[in-house]
């Protein structure tokens, strides 16, 4: 299913980067930027491919928490539906396509076949502080069948840092962190789909 109406609105180069938004879009901190392709219909996703998010942060464990969080509130939505968690690590293993390389229109097809996926979700995750606490990710969507990039977002989001003891409040200061950044992104896709459904405008954005 192609998401973009009426033409493409990008040229399509047959090898689709993963992070190519990472040297685009190094800001981080608080920040809340988002891009929506101006011929894409969002409402027109029925299932997403969730792919794991490239790690700049140098945490290990942020990319698990990260995509597991998003996993959820996408879901929540309602939105459309998502591949489960286990039969893509099979494809990717079986395919030796590892979190930070390019991805091939080749195999942006098999994930369409195999999968009966639209989109492809996936991003890079710039900062995981638990210091901070701070977290920023760069987040993407692509339309399968062109291509083409149809979404994009630059969230992120700081907590307090007055603590308890232990590493306690720490660890929940950092799971509300993480749920709201995933709940702001998903907001961030679909704002403007729920109000196109509903047959109001919809500014697309979300906060």
């Amino acid at each position: 299913m192609v998401l973009i109406k009426g033409g493409w609105g990008a040229v399509r180069s047959g090898i689709l980067p993963w992070v190519c938004l990472a040297a685009l879009l190094c800001g981080c901190g608080t920040t809340n930027h988002v891009y929506v392709h101006p011929l894409a219909d969002m409402t027109a996703a029925k299932k997403a491919v969730v792919l794991p998010f490239y790690n700049l942060a140098g945490n290990a464990k942020a990319p698990v928490i990260i995509k597991e969080s998003l996993v959820v509130e996408i879901l929540n939505s309602r939105i459309f539906d998502v591949v489960p968690e286990s039969q893509i690590e099979a494809f990717l293993r079986e395919k030796r396509i590892e979190a930070g390389r390019f991805l091939t229109g080749e195999e942006m097809k098999k994930i369409q076949e195999q999968f009966g996926a639209d989109i492809i979700v996936y991003g890079t995750i710039q900062v995981y502080d638990e210091g901070k606490p701070e977290i920023n990710v760069v987040s993407k969507i692509i339309d399968i069948e062109s291509g083409v990039t149809i979404w994009t977002a630059d969230i992120g989001v700081v907590g307090t840092s007055d603590l308890p003891t232990f590493g306690i409040g720490e660890t929940t200061s950092m799971k509300r962190l993480v749920q709201k950044l995933t709940a702001k992104t998903v907001r961030a896709m679909f704002k403007r789909g729920r109000a196109a459904r509903r047959g109001y405008g919809g500014d697309g954005g979300g906060k």
